[in-house]
């Protein structure tokens, strides 16, 4: 135990300080059960700790992980998916009357509710939900590690030996031509909507070749959750919104900064400087989400 304490003190000094600094906050604030004040998602995370016997100071150094994938990857993807819409016009249009179809407003005491059922995302917005996949083909750049379990030969001519780790970069993977085509590069979502017409082996490629959250039995458990509150707010944004320059210029996907280890999806270089404003039917009204029944 010294020694995993003793190790990141040198080898990763400013987020163990980091660390030093939150894990204390997060005690104090489940030592006072202030827990029980919070989002359902915050009180099941401690329910489900607790209920295999964490102790409180194991329930506030995870909660760190949480302030990460939101932080380090949630946003980005957001920011990009965004860009990545409206640099195409006809899309948003396109989104938008996908998106009518899972909306309905009431008003109630003089004040309208836009109600945007998230339960229905996947079923009833196919492209807006292909726009998510390959947001994340773009710009998700981590890698996955795997250990040599036993001598494997590759294609009959790479030898990986048992013991040895492998690293599977998943940016390699999302946009290699042989796998995704001559557009590998590009944005075009459509490619997530047409994949039952394409040759079986060329879907099985796209498929394996498709890792933002890993894969086998390290498959992010938090992807449902990612999809949600990604696609969900960016819904309510292209439905209910202008977003246009602030000079008048045309939409341009930024470039992204250099890749830090860690961080699992490209964070823009610079900031945008835009204009947001409520399109004119949706003056005043309260945004809601509902989760639907479980």
């Amino acid at each position: 135990m010294l020694v995993l304490d003793f190790l990141p003190r040198f080898t990763a000094p400013k987020g163990y300080a980091g660390r030093s600094v939150v894990t204390p906050a997060f005690k104090k604030y489940y030592n006072a059960g202030l827990d029980k004040n919070a989002s359902p998602l915050v009180q099941g995370r401690a329910r489900a700790a607790r209920q295999w016997d964490l102790t409180t100071e194991e329930i506030a150094q995870a909660e760190i992980t949480i302030i990460m994938a939101a932080g380090t990857n949630t946003v980005p993807n957001v920011f990009f998916m965004l860009c990545y819409i409206l640099c195409q016009p006809n899309l948003i249009n396109y989104l938008r009357s996908e998106v009518s179809k899972i909306v309905r407003r009431t008003s109630r005491d003089g004040t309208d509710t836009v109600t945007l059922d998230i339960s229905l995302l996947k079923s009833n917005c196919t492209v807006m939900t292909a726009c998510f996949h390959e947001t994340l083909r773009l710009i998700k750049t981590g890698a996955s590690v795997r250990t040599i379990l036993s001598d494997v030969m590759l294609n009959d001519k790479y030898l990986l030996k048992k013991g040895a780790f492998v690293q599977i970069p998943s940016g390699v993977l999302h946009v290699d031509p042989v796998t995704w085509g001559p557009d590998a590069k590009e944005f075009n979502p459509y490619r997530f909507c047409n994949q039952e017409s394409l040759p079986k082996e060329q879907r099985r490629n796209q498929e394996k070749a498709y890792i933002p959250f890993g894969g086998g039995k390290n498959l992010c458990p938090g992807r449902h959750l990612a999809f949600t509150e990604i696609t969900a707010f960016v819904a309510m944004v292209i439905y209910g919104f202008e977003i246009s320059m602030a000079d008048g210029s045309t939409w341009e996907v930024p470039k992204g900064e250099f890749q830090r280890l860690g961080v699992a999806s490209i964070s823009p270089k610079d900031d945008l400087d835009v204009l947001i404003k409520r399109k004119a039917e949706f003056e005043g009204v309260v945004w809601k989400f509902d989760a639907g029944t479980a």
